[in-house]
């Protein structure tokens, strides 16, 4: 499922220090180095960069703190 997919990058970027979800753009704000290493670890990140998430907050609702990543879940 695409929504969770996203929603877990999300998740795993936004609890990293220093990185939050604008409140008034829903875009990520994080350093360009810290981008550099979120797209290492997750290459879904680099299409994160440039979106807004304005659906996140739902999403947190829906899928909570839900690590499961497969196709299936």
């Amino acid at each position: 499922m695409v929504w969770k997919r996203n929603y877990h990058s999300l998740f795993e970027i936004l609890k990293n220090t220093g990185v939050g979800l604008d409140s008034t753009t829903k875009m990520i704000e994080a350093t360009d180095e810290q981008w550099d290493a979120f797209i290492k670890k997750d290459p879904n990140a680099r299409m994160m960069r440039s979106k807004s998430w304005p659906l996140y907050d739902d999403w947190y609702e829906i899928f909570g703190q839900s690590r499961a990543t497969s196709e299936a879940s």
